[in-house]
């Protein structure tokens, strides 16, 4: 039986090779021309490293010319920056102030922010235009106003952070202070007039209170003095209402005897004759028969 031997070329070809780099070259190619948008976020246009104009909401498929296009995201969310700085109140007080700035890359100037400020925005313009923002708005204030007007004075640097940031594309949605502090002196002073003014509404509390008890005891008195008043008006009416009844009484008695005095007066001066008539200022006649009469029956018996 005669022995063959199989000789296996194990090397590859060249032409497999080639078949495969392009194979490759062409599949990289593909998934390199694809591009997706995630969300809260925007995409602009970069070719040759210049930016166009086209701004790419968020989703896709969008589809670039590999190795001479890209797609740069761009967050739009709401982001948040805090800061400390130190500053110059109006009365020349030191205050170091903690900011918190909500704000967000307007979605429709993405390409120009990019353009302008790369990704770096953040630390290049916002930071900066706070510092600057804190300072000017401080300064419009004393002291004590800052604590006392926090809101005012919170509304001041953000109507100033907005117009700093306005031309760049950037949106800020609010301004929080979250500290203000000042030097150990000034804190001091603050403390010693905030318990002044503490002992000084207890003062004025309790002189209230002494003046509304004042007034209730004056209202009592009054009252009071009023109550007397009126009982001794009524006793000084009945008094009067009694004396004026004894009065009448004695003169409805006096004209009561003076009545029998004079008639007592005229029979002494009655001569035993009867009168021929009555009239004028003639002494009025008195019937003295049943006198007679009573006289003669005694007689009798």
């Amino acid at each position: 039986m005669e022995n063959r031997t199989i000789n296996i070329d194990n090397r590859i070809k060249p032409k497999y090779i080639i078949i495969a780099v392009i194979i490759g070259f062409t599949v990289l190619t593909a998934y390199s021309s694809y591009r997706t948008v995630d969300p809260g976020h925007r995409g602009v246009l970069v070719t040759f490293g210049e930016v166009g104009d086209k701004i790419y909401a968020e989703g896709g498929p969008y589809f670039v010319i590999p190795y001479v296009q890209d797609i740069i995201l761009m967050n739009v969310q709401t982001l948040k920056i805090s800061t400390s700085t130190t500053a110059s109140s109006a009365d020349l007080q030191v205050v170091s102030t903690t900011i918190a700035v909500n704000y967000h890359v307007d979605p429709g100037q993405v390409n120009t922010v990019y353009q302008s400020l790369r990704l770096e925005y953040a630390d290049r313009v916002i930071a900066p235009a706070i510092q600057e923002s804190v300072k000017a708005g401080t300064a419009q204030f004393s002291a004590e106003e800052l604590i006392t007007k926090r809101a005012t004075v919170r509304q001041v640097i953000q109507d100033d952070l907005l117009g700093r940031l306005q031309k760049y594309g950037i949106v800020i949605e609010n301004v929080l202070i979250e500290d203000f502090d000042f030097s150990a002196a000034f804190n001091a002073a603050i403390e010693a007039k905030v318990r002044a003014e503490q002992e000084a509404l207890e003062a004025e509390r309790i002189l209230d209170k002494k003046v509304v008890e004042a007034q209730q005891a004056i209202a009592v008195a009054n009252g009071t003095a009023q109550a007397i008043r009126l009982v001794a008006q009524a006793n000084a009416d009945a008094i009067l209402f009694e004396a004026e009844a004894n009065a009448e009484a004695l003169r409805i008695q006096k004209l009561e005897v003076t009545t029998l005095l004079n008639q007592f007066k005229a029979i002494e001066k009655w001569n035993g004759e009867l009168p021929q008539f009555m009239g004028g200022d003639t002494i009025p006649f008195i019937d003295i028969t049943s006198f007679i009469d009573e006289e003669v029956e005694a007689g009798n018996e």
